[in-house]
């Protein structure tokens, strides 16, 4: 239950809707609370009732999922608290859209990067040959960094991303 592992002290209202989520995630939800679940997802400004709507979404693998998370994933205010969301998104199968995956890797601290390298490594990406080849440009610098971990992080992604020139120059050149 996402109530126990939190450390941020929660309102009696994030509390009532974390607990809700967590029943709809354990027991099924109707139509009409999937759609709660989505708009919990979308309006709320609690990263942990986010998080606990976000597993729900992938629990009950509600229908166009993968969109809301990669909506959430693309907003502002999620950064910093996105690994939940994106572990959820991994549990669906889903891709992510290449200019995500950089901006992802270069914003996020350890587990949000953590996260979107198992997706990246599982070649859930999408995206154009022109949006691969940015990205591969903007994360080798990063392998030069000082840092680390940093380093290892471009690393990890450019090795995983480079096979996927194959892919995508087929793909261009099959719909071209």
């Amino acid at each position: 239950m996402l109530m126990a592992t939190s450390q941020i002290p929660l309102t009696d209202q994030e509390r009532t809707l974390i607990g809700m989520l967590d029943r709809f995630a354990e027991h099924g939800a109707s139509e009409t609370e999937r759609r709660q679940i989505v708009e919990i997802a979308e309006k709320t400004d609690s990263s942990q009732v986010r998080n606990a709507a976000a597993i729900a979404l992938a629990d009950l693998h509600i229908e166009e999922a993968d969109q809301v998370l990669t909506r959430l994933l693309r907003r502002p205010d999620t950064r910093g608290h996105r690994g939940t969301l994106l572990f959820a998104l991994d549990q669906l199968n889903a891709s992510l859209p290449l200019p995500l995956v950089v901006s992802l890797l270069l914003e996020e601290k350890y587990e949000g990067r953590e996260e979107t390298l198992m997706i990246v490594g599982k070649r859930h990406v999408t995206g154009t040959i022109q949006e691969l080849e940015t990205a591969l440009s903007r994360l080798k610098p990063l392998a030069d960094s000082g840092d680390e971990y940093t380093a290892a992080v471009a690393e990890r992604a450019v090795t995983c991303l480079r096979p996927l020139r194959r892919r995508l120059s087929r793909r261009q050149l099959s719909t071209g």
